[in-house]
């Protein structure tokens, strides 16, 4: 007997993930802001507004090119804006006023939304896309440092609209510096993870889906969100398993 996952089927095949999602998102959102706010009031009580404008103005403009895009704003792109903005502010939050945090929310979403985009057209395997929203999103919040910072506000450091295009040097440096990093220190991780076990399931896993094949459990047993399971005979080719079979009887959805 094969198993196969239906990609259309008689019951709904709904990420089981997108609740999950979208209460990750809002607790980092609330986490953040509470680490934030709590280091900048203890330096100075005015710079307390600047770690929220970033997630939301980043969080308006994925939505607009959402809307734009595919003419509907998804709950798991919000979450994504979310975090992208959180991303982004984190290296400069405490360097920069709250006019340069609002641009920086809009200007960081731009390469963290259409490097997501790209990546989904490819084999790429970044399932929670940490390169798209966490990569994109730190470099760019760690160059616009390098621009936006002002000694008014951080008492150490002028960056380059405020005369000092050394800053945004120094900014360089450093990003590449954590790339060079990550990159050997996951690479080395990965190796050494890889000689006490696998490092990717095989395809008729992955297409069952982790939960299911990884830890014999599933959100959803049936209707909303359930998994359309095939048991493929050779004379009469693929049916519905009978416990779902029965369950799309009494009002699975086409």
């Amino acid at each position: 007997m094969n198993l196969e996952r239906a990609q259309l089927g008689l019951l709904a095949a709904l990420a089981a993930t997108i609740p999950v999602s979208i209460f990750a998102s809002q607790l980092l959102l609330a986490l953040s802001i509470a680490v934030l706010v709590t280091r900048l009031a203890a330096r100075r009580a005015r710079l307390v507004r600047t770690p929220l404008d970033t997630p939301l103005l980043a969080l308006v403009v994925w939505t607009l090119l959402d809307l734009l895009r595919n003419g509907k704003a998804t709950a798991v792109g919000a979450a994504t804006a979310i975090v992208v903005g959180l991303v982004a502010i984190t290296p400069a939050a405490g360097f920069i006023g709250p006019l340069p945090a609002l641009v920086l929310g809009i200007v960081t979403t731009f390469p963290s939304y259409y490097a997501l985009v790209y990546r989904a057209r490819t084999r790429l395997d970044d399932s929670l896309d940490v390169v798209a929203a966490h990569g994109l999103g730190g470099t760019v919040g760690a160059l616009l440092t390098g621009v936006f910072a002002s000694k008014n506000w951080n008492g150490s450091f002028e960056g380059l609209l405020h005369g000092n295009p050394g800053q945004l040097g120094i900014q360089a440096i450093a990003v590449v510096a954590a790339i060079a990093y990550s990159g050997v220190a996951s690479y080395l991780l990965l190796k050494v993870v890889g000689l006490v076990t696998p490092l990717k399931v095989d395809k008729r896993e992955e297409g069952l889906g982790l939960d299911k094949s990884q830890h014999g459990e599933e959100a959803y047993a049936d209707d909303e969100g359930a998994i359309l399971i095939l048991q493929r005979d050779a004379a009469d080719g693929p049916a519905a398993l009978p416990a779902l079979a029965a369950a799309a009887a009494e009002g699975g959805r086409s």
